[in-house]
Order: C-alpha cells, then sequence, then structure tokens
C-alpha cells in the first residue's frame, strides 16, 4: 500500500466560501418531543429517500419515527416504534434478510442488567416494521454505533460492525448475520481510537476492509477474521474516490493545535 501524503496548512487560512445556500426549507413536526438523529432509506420502495428520525432522551421515551416522503416533497408520519429503555437512537438502515425491504438494527443494553443486545426491526416494505428479534451480544456499550452493515464473510447475509465506544477508547467487533435478523459476535477487531468504520475492498483483493475514522485499516481475510492492522494515527479520517481512479483514498485530520493544524490527503 503506497501511501502519498499531501497536507494542506489551517491555521492562519481564509476560507472563501460562495453565496450559494439551501433553499425552501420545509419544517417536519415531530409530536411530543425533539428530533436526536435522523437517517435516510427509502422504506417502500417507491424510489423516494424517507426519514428515519430518532426522538426522546433519558427523561421521556424513546422511539423512532418514520416519515415517509411523497412526489411533492413533503412528509408524512407513517409509523412510531417506541424502544425499549437502553437502546440506542442510532438504528441503522440496511436489508437484513435480503427480502428488498429495508430493516432496522439498533444497538444497546438490556436494563437493569446492563448486558448489549441487537435489536432487528424487519420492514414490511411499507413503512412499519415487525416486533424486534433480540440477539444477546455481551460487549456492548451504552456509546455503541452500527458503523457498516455489509457481508464481510462471503455467506450471503449481512454483518455488522459495531464500534464499542467509552471515554477514552473505542473498540470494533464483528458481528456475523444469519440473514433472519440474529447475530453472533464474531472477533474483537481493535482499538479504532475513534469509532467510526467504512467498508471498502482497499487492496482490491475482492474482499471486504474495514477503515476506521482514526486512521486504522483492517484487512479482510473473507471469513470474518482479519489478517493485517495497518495504523495511521489521525484525530479523524474520511474516505472518498478523491482523485477518480476507483481507489478510496483518506482526507485525515491531525494536530492538536492552531500552529500544527493540518489535513493530510492519503492516497492508495
Amino acid at each position: 500500500m503506497n501511501r502519498c501524503l499531501f497536507s494542506f496548512l489551517f491555521a492562519s487560512t481564509a476560507v472563501v466560501c460562495s453565496a450559494q445556500s439551501f433553499q425552501n426549507p420545509r419544517s417536519i413536526p415531530v409530536m411530543d418531543s425533539n428530533p436526536d438523529t435522523v437517517s435516510v432509506a427509502d422504506l417502500n420502495n417507491d424510489g423516494m429517500p424517507d426519514l428515519i428520525v430518532g426522538v426522546g432522551n433519558n427523561v421521556t421515551e424513546l422511539r423512532i419515527e418514520i416519515f415517509l416522503a411523497d412526489k411533492s416533497g413533503n412528509y408524512s408520519l407513517a409509523s412510531k416504534i417506541s424502544l425499549p429503555s437502553g437502546v440506542s437512537l442510532l438504528c441503522k438502515p440496511t436489508d437484513l434478510n435480503g427480502d428488498k425491504k429495508i430493516d432496522l438494527v439498533c444497538p444497546g443494553l438490556t436494563m437493569p442488567s446492563g448486558n448489549g443486545i441487537v435489536l432487528a426491526y424487519l420492514g414490511n416494505g411499507d413503512g412499519t416494521f415487525q416486533a424486534p428479534i433480540s440477539t444477546a451480544v455481551g460487549p456492548l456499550n451504552q456509546n455503541s454505533t452500527i458503523t457498516a452493515a455489509a457481508d464481510m464473510n462471503g455467506d450471503g447475509h449481512v454483518d455488522l460492525v459495531v464500534a464499542l465506544g467509552s471515554t477514552s477508547f473505542n473498540y470494533i467487533y464483528m458481528l456475523l448475520g444469519d440473514g433472519a435478523g440474529h447475530f453472533t459476535v464474531s472477533k474483537f477487531i481493535g482499538d479504532t481510537a475513534t469509532g467510526n468504520a467504512t467498508i471498502a475492498d482497499v487492496n482490491s483483493d475482492g474482499i471486504p476492509d474495514i477503515l476506521s475514522a482514526g486512521g486504522f485499516v483492517f484487512i479482510g481475510k473473507g471469513d470474518g477474521t482479519f489478517s493485517t492492522n495497518l495504523q495511521y494515527h489521525f484525530a479523524s479520517c474520511i474516505y472518498a474516490d478523491f482523485e477518480k481512479t476507483n481507489k478510496l483514498s483518506a482526507a485525515c485530520a491531525s494536530g492538536d493545535d492552531q500552529a500544527h493544524a493540518r489535513v493530510w490527503l492519503l492516497l492508495w
């Protein structure tokens, strides 16, 4: 893997943006509570992006509200999902069982025991969801997020990459799916410094790899395990095909003071 670095010094640099802005903002009422999270997916297979809104907090009821889009750009409330206490609002939309309908999978804790769980809500294809399927997952905590969903071991079923957060470290775990909404903890992958992850084939071997937001690269073996941990220590990284070469590169931030604040572009 080649590592070509270009740095952009942001200290004492003014950025001038054009006068462009978003137009025609629309307000979508969310009943009883303030929204906390938003994600997008086509939940009723009409080709339009629908909204998955997480509302509530530790005091009020936690729930997911589903807003379906129409051709005029308006959204209407289609369903609500009440989440058990301890379950995260950061639910991941993905098709878990291959029926072409978007499902939701949510990490969290069982209360009051504090044991980790993953709840899978299978979609009906109309913006509503079935009763949750619960899988016990020991290592999760309240800071856990499902950062990616993909088939990591070649069995045709969606697996989950879960980042377990704490006050000082983040770890990545692999959860292997059975195609019916159940998961098993396969492997502790490593300490990532920051938890978010991207799935991509960075070495062109046809096997998905994991790239963490902290600049850690885990090379997949095709069975849900990983053989190599390449470490580029940064505060935060994002990944995209910056050079239009059909290969991912990384833009990473480093420096903890203004004099050393840089963004590095890593080209693979």
